[in-house]
């Protein structure tokens, strides 16, 4: 399916990261990439792997909690997404 390009709005949506690429669909269209997540659970930690369709890693995030209560958030970012304007 094809992702429509443009400008993330930061009123709609608290983005920290999102992705600039895009490739040419037809002669006459211009797409965003897709992309997938996997989500992995072990033990007490949430991994979320943020994929594009060509398999490219671009966010690992995992969660897990702290002794009091509150959320631990650690993730990876290879480089490939940007943040928004």
């Amino acid at each position: 399916m094809p992702v429509e390009l443009a400008r993330p709005d930061r009123s709609k949506a608290p983005l920290v990261l999102y992705d600039t690429r895009s490739h040419q669909l037809d002669e006459e269209t211009r797409v965003g990439q897709n992309g997938f997540v996997s989500a992995t659970i072990k033990g007490d930690v949430l991994t979320l792997d943020y994929r594009d369709i060509d398999d490219i890693s671009l966010l690992v995030e995992a969660f897990s909690p702290n002794a009091d209560g509150t959320l631990k958030h650690q993730f990876q970012d290879p480089g490939v997404l940007r943040p928004p304007p």
